[in-house]
């Protein structure tokens, strides 16, 4: 018990340290994940499928107002041209959403993560400072109590001293 309550005096110092590299490396981590930007492109993911969805409508209203005026194969050839290059655009931009979407979904949980972490240590250094300002209190009583000892053995060790010697001889000159 002795030999850990030393260790905890001789190195809170450095478990400190050790504790806020951790922190710094977790706020670097999360700064990474910049989970902004991924809510931004997500967003302009959004925008750029509903312009599509408006651009197709206008091409179907196109087409079906073309497809009774023109006559011919070569209507059925521009729709069917179009309608599956547009449809496959789509499903690739809802794919990209989705998978942008999971994306921020875990971003977030990580982050929900990593902030109960950060409370969590955040907590463990409070009371490792708590701990810091006992030890140190404690450490600083044991200094004063050293050096009160040490004035009293001098103390005592000069009286020793003094009725131990022999008496002077008087002076005959």
């Amino acid at each position: 018990k002795e030999k850990i309550h030393d260790h905890e005096c001789q190195c809170s110092y450095e478990h400190l340290n050790l504790l806020l590299q951790f922190i710094m490396g977790i706020k670097v981590s999360l700064e990474s994940l910049q989970p902004q930007s991924l809510e931004v492109a997500s967003k302009r993911l959004q925008e750029l499928h509903q312009s599509l969805r408006g651009l197709e409508l206008k091409m179907s209203k196109l087409g079906g107002g073309a497809a009774a005026s023109m006559q011919g194969a070569i209507t059925p050839t521009l729709l069917t041209s179009f309608t599956p290059l547009s449809s496959a655009v789509a499903i690739t931009l809802e794919l990209q959403l989705q998978n942008e979407k999971k994306k921020v979904a875990e971003l977030s949980q990580r982050c929900q993560e990593l902030e109960l972490k950060v409370s969590t240590f955040e907590n463990i250094i409070c009371v490792l400072n708590r701990e810091m300002e006992r030890s140190s209190t404690t450490m600083e009583a044991y200094n004063r109590q050293h050096r009160l000892d040490q004035d009293k053995i001098e103390i005592l060790n000069n009286k020793v001293t003094y009725t131990s010697l022999p008496p002077e001889p008087p002076d005959t000159g």
